[in-house]
This record gives C-alpha cells, sequence and structure tokens, in this order.
C-alpha cells in the first residue's frame, strides 16, 4: 500500500496493542454463553480508547494511538467506539480491521468456535464499503496471494 517505513513500524507496533484494553473485560464478561447485555457490550465497545490509554502519553505514540483507538471503525461508521467513517478512519487502523478479520476467518478465535467460511476473502469483499475499505481489502488478497501457504491455510479451514 505504499506505506512509509515509519508508518509501517507504527502498524506493527499498534497490531501488538490494538486489543490491550480487553485485559481490564471482566472474565464472566469475555466467557459469558450466551448475548451481552447492553451495559457489558458498551465495555467492551470502549476497549479500543482504553487499549490507545494504556500506550501512555508519549508524543512517540500519538499515531499508534490514532490507529488502536480506531480500529474497531467500519467505512460506514458503524463501528466503534466513535462512529467514524471512511478516511477519518486511519489507514493504520482499516488495515488492521481487515487483516484482523480475515486471519479470524482461517485461525478462528478461542472465543468464538463458529463455522469459518470457505473463502475469507471472498467474504471480506462483501463487505467492502460497509465494513471494510475496498483499497485495503484488495491489498490484502495481493499479499495472501503471495503467502500460499497462507492461501492453504484459509482454503484448508
Amino acid at each position: 500500500m505504499g506505506l512509509a517505513p515509519t508508518a509501517l513500524i507504527q502498524l506493527t507496533t499498534a497490531s501488538r496493542f490494538r486489543d490491550l484494553g480487553m485485559s481490564v473485560v471482566p472474565d464472566e464478561v469475555i466467557t459469558k454463553v450466551g448475548p451481552l447485555t447492553d451495559a457489558e457490550w458498551e465495555f467492551v465497545r470502549r476497549h479500543p480508547e482504553r487499549s490507545a490509554e494504556m500506550l501512555g502519553e508519549s508524543p512517540l505514540f500519538d499515531q499508534v494511538r490514532a490507529i488502536v483507538a480506531a480500529s474497531h471503525e467500519h467505512v460506514d461508521g458503524t463501528g466503534y467506539p466513535n462512529g467514524l467513517r471512511g478516511n477519518d478512519i486511519p489507514l493504520g487502523s482499516r488495515i488492521l480491521l481487515a487483516a484482523e478479520a480475515y486471519l479470524a476467518m482461517v485461525f478462528g478465535r478461542r472465543y468464538h468456535q463458529g463455522d469459518r467460511p470457505e473463502d475469507p476473502l471472498a467474504e471480506l469483499r462483501t463487505g467492502v464499503g460497509t465494513r471494510y475499505d475496498g483499497t485495503v481489502v484488495d491489498a490484502l488478497a495481493t499479499a495472501v496471494g503471495r503467502m500460499p501457504e497462507l492461501a492453504a491455510r484459509a482454503h484448508a479451514a
């Protein structure tokens, strides 16, 4: 996607800390069987902001905090925590959202054991314009195509 080296470092750092705020969500909420209450869901929806706050106040992390805080926003404004839309969402956040969704579809999530889609990239493409940025999904598809072991894992899932 033509990111500068500094932007790649910021994105890598943000990817490591994007869900740090989930560490303060009570276990009974994370492991709850059945739907969350409105209050529980609101607490979970605030975790990106908590993750960003946990990175501290150093100006060196300004861009990383911005990426982390917006990493669950959707391009149509339906994401959380702030309902940002389109280019108001940092590019790094849009990249993390698509990459995390792809990996979850391929490898699953320990807390959500459902049917995984046969073609995760096709599944992402159905969300272009609502959840995902089309340019990001296209770049992800190109990257996956360059990693045959990951593409093979996706089709074996």
